[in-house]
């Protein structure tokens, strides 16, 4: 705790110095440069963790087992996009030919798909972890403050706390890469609970499509079953506070929820149409 609290106490010391020093302030206030300051510093320990156990732990935890699996498929989707300009619907190089965007545990329209188009699939996986773990913290540190955390340097703990537990490492060391939503799980609870504000419904659809795009898998229908719940408790709430008793007066409580279903739909239809079909067939 000491230590932590002297670096912040350092950045801002910096950050005041390097504010003083370089003229800055004509393209940004200083604020802002501070804020930039403590999302940097305070990422750096997951960056660390990622790259440490990624890259030096005897070349990577993060490999073998499952990860050739999830390695040829995205492979595959990659040969069809960049060599072959197809849609990447089916995939011909294991066992006789398989369906690749009907495939619960592939994400064509995900975080990783750009990285691995972009550097490559091992080096794009690997680099997707990194940016799935710097968000899991940040989304952790915004839901603790959402839920009432007053002290930074407290939430910055719990926060690396529970970027670092074992669960989501050892599921990913083992190749389940579909764990990943683990990671997005506290900006589904943060936008659920924010629903009801400017556009919420916008963003907690946004976020509910990415993880239904990443991996239609047990984990983010976990996550959705407990918005779900959070959800019906918010409806109760606010329809008991206020004794809402007609459909006319509830219905203003219930549109935000509608329009998080249509952007689902719209976004994940297709998706989750595909993915139920290879599912029942399997």
């Amino acid at each position: 705790v000491y230590v932590s609290g002297s670096l912040l106490h350092a950045v801002k010391c910096l950050g005041n110095q390097i504010m003083s020093a370089i003229p800055l302030r004509k393209f940004f206030s200083k604020s802002l440069l501070l804020k930039l300051g403590y999302i940097i510093l305070l990422s750096l320990p997951v960056i660390a963790y990622v790259f440490k156990f990624s890259i030096l732990n005897h070349n990577g935890i993060f490999r073998g087992e499952d990860w050739d699996y999830f390695a040829q498929s995205y492979e595959a989707a990659r040969i069809s996009i960049l060599h072959f300009h197809q849609f990447p619907w089916w995939n011909p190089w294991i066992n006789g030919g398989q369906p690749l965007f009907a495939n619960p545990q592939f994400g064509l329209f995900s975080i990783q798909m750009p990285l691995v188009l972009l550097f490559g699939t091992v080096a794009g996986l690997h680099y997707s972890i990194l940016v799935y773990y710097v968000l899991g913290f940040w989304g952790m540190y915004l839901l603790l403050r959402r839920l009432g955390a007053k002290s930074r340097l407290i939430t910055f703990l719990l926060s690396y706390i529970w970027t670092f537990s074992g669960f989501g490492a050892w599921h990913l060391a083992g190749g389940h890469y579909t764990f990943v939503v683990y990671l997005l799980s506290p900006w589904a609870f943060l936008t659920i609970l924010n629903i009801h504000k400017k556009r919420g419904w916008l963003w907690f659809g946004l976020v509910a499509s990415l993880l239904l795009l990443t991996a239609v898998h047990y984990l983010t229908f976990e996550t959705l079953i407990i918005c779900a719940l959070i959800a019906l408790m918010q409806i109760i709430i606010t329809i008991y506070k206020k004794q809402l008793k007609t459909l006319k007066a509830i219905w203003p409580i219930l549109l935000p929820y509608t329009l998080t279903a249509v952007v689902i739909l719209v976004l994940c239809g297709v998706r989750l149409f595909y993915a139920f079909q290879f599912s029942h067939e399997f």
